[in-house]
C-alpha cells in the first residue's frame, strides 16, 4: 500500500496508537437479574439463584467516517479558529482528528482489528460504549491470539493482595507483559455487551477460550451472580462443554470467578453441583469442594481479605494444571483475560 492510498481506518488506528505506548504481544447467559437468557443459566431473586436485593464532511454537511459512525461536521479548531481540526485537541473527548475531520473513536480492539488487520498488539484509546456515557479509556489489545481483536479487561501476576476479576477498582499496568491490570465494572459491562467470547491467556502463548462474554449487565448490581453453559477450547484444539460462573459478593476467600466442567450431582462436601458450581460456601461462591473439575478457580483463604489467587485444577489440552486445590494467598496462574 502506497502512502497516498493508506486507508482511512489505518489512519484512525495510527492516531489511536499515538495515545499510548505499544505493549509487547501476548501470544445468552442468564444473569442474576431474573431475566431468562440462553444456554440455561440460572436466575432468580434470592441468595441461591440471583440478585439479593466515508467521505470527509464539509462544514455544515453530513459525512460518515470509516468507523461506521457520523463524522463531526462544522467543527472549529479552538487553537486556529479554522473549520475542521488540526489535531485531537480540536475534537471531542470521544473523537480523533483524522485527515482534518473528527471521527468517533473505535469501541473495541475487535473493531480496530476488523478495519486494520495488521494493527499490532498494544495500547489504544477506545470508547467502549460509543459516544456519550463512559469516558474513553486506554485499552490493551491482543492482536495475535486466536486471530486477534481481543480487548483485555484483567490480568493477574499471582501475587498476594491483587484485585479479583469482578472488582470495580481499576488497576493500571501493562497486561501484555502480565502486569496486574483491571478495568472497572462499568467498563467490563460495556465491553461484554458487544462481545461473544472470553479468552484467558497465560505465559508461553497458551490460552483457553469460552464462547460467551465473561459478564453481563448485572455485574454492576449489588449482590449478583451468574452461571452460564459454555464450550471451552484450548489453544491446541481440545474442546469440552463446561460452565462459566461469577459472583460479585461472597468471595472474601476466593471464588469470584470460575470455569467448571463438574457434572450435576453430589459433591465431596455433601453439597450438590448445579450448572458447574455448588455455591455452598459464602466465603468463596464459585469454588467447588476440592476445586472439583475446575479449569479456572480462585482460592485465597489464609486471610479473608477479598483478594484473588487463580489456578488451574483440571487440565484441558495445553491448558495444564498449575496446582491442586490450594488455599494459600495468591496463585500460581499468571494470565490475562480478554473479550471479543
Amino acid at each position: 500500500m502506497t502512502p497516498q492510498r493508506i486507508s482511512f481506518m489505518a489512519a484512525i488506528v495510527a492516531v489511536a496508537a499515538c495515545f499510548v505506548d505499544a505493549g509487547s504481544s501476548g501470544s445468552g447467559p442468564t444473569s442474576a437479574s431474573g431475566e431468562t437468557g440462553t444456554s440455561g443459566a440460572s436466575t432468580g431473586a434470592d441468595a441461591t439463584t440471583g440478585t439479593s436485593t466515508g467521505e470527509a464532511p464539509t462544514t455544515g454537511g453530513a459525512g460518515t467516517s470509516s468507523t461506521g459512525g457520523p463524522a463531526t461536521t462544522g467543527s472549529v479548531d479552538p487553537t486556529t479558529g479554522v473549520a475542521g481540526c488540526m489535531d485531537d485537541g480540536g475534537c471531542g473527548d470521544a473523537e480523533s482528528c483524522v485527515m482534518g475531520s473528527c471521527v468517533p473513536l473505535p469501541t473495541s480492539c475487535k473493531q480496530i482489528h476488523a478495519q486494520e488487520p495488521e494493527a499490532k498488539s498494544g495500547g489504544y484509546k477506545v470508547d467502549l460504549d460509543g459516544p456519550g456515557g463512559l469516558a474513553p479509556v486506554k485499552a490493551f489489545c491482543d492482536m495475535l491470539a486466536d486471530g486477534g481483536g481481543w480487548t483485555i479487561f484483567y490480568a493477574a501476576t499471582g501475587g498476594d493482595g491483587e484485585e479479583p476479576m469482578v472488582s470495580d477498582i481499576a488497576v493500571a499496568g501493562d497486561p501484555l507483559v502480565f502486569a496486574a491490570y483491571n478495568l472497572d465494572r462499568a467498563s467490563k459491562v460495556a465491553l461484554a455487551a458487544a462481545a461473544s467470547e472470553t479468552l484467558f491467556v497465560r505465559t508461553g502463548g497458551i490460552w483457553l477460550k469460552a464462547d460467551a462474554p465473561a459478564f453481563d449487565a448485572t455485574l454492576t448490581a449489588p449482590a449478583s451472580f451468574a452461571k452460564v453453559a459454555v464450550q471451552l477450547t484450548s489453544s491446541d484444539g481440545e474442546t469440552t462443554p463446561a460452565f462459566l460462573g461469577w459472583a460479585n459478593y461472597n468471595h472474601s476467600q476466593g471464588g469470584d470467578f470460575g470455569l467448571s466442567g463438574a457434572p450435576d450431582g453430589p459433591s465431596c462436601d455433601s453439597s450438590v453441583i448445579d450448572m458447574g458450581f455448588s455455591m455452598i460456601k459464602s466465603d468463596y461462591w464459585m469454588l467447588n469442594c476440592d476445586c472439583y473439575w475446575q479449569y479456572l478457580y480462585s482460592y485465597s483463604s489464609n486471610a479473608a481479605d477479598g483478594d484473588a489467587g487463580y489456578d488451574v485444577n483440571h487440565a484441558l489440552g495445553a491448558w495444564s494444571q498449575t496446582q491442586l486445590c490450594d488455599k494459600a494467598e495468591g496463585g500460581k496462574l499468571v494470565f490475562y483475560a480478554a473479550m471479543r
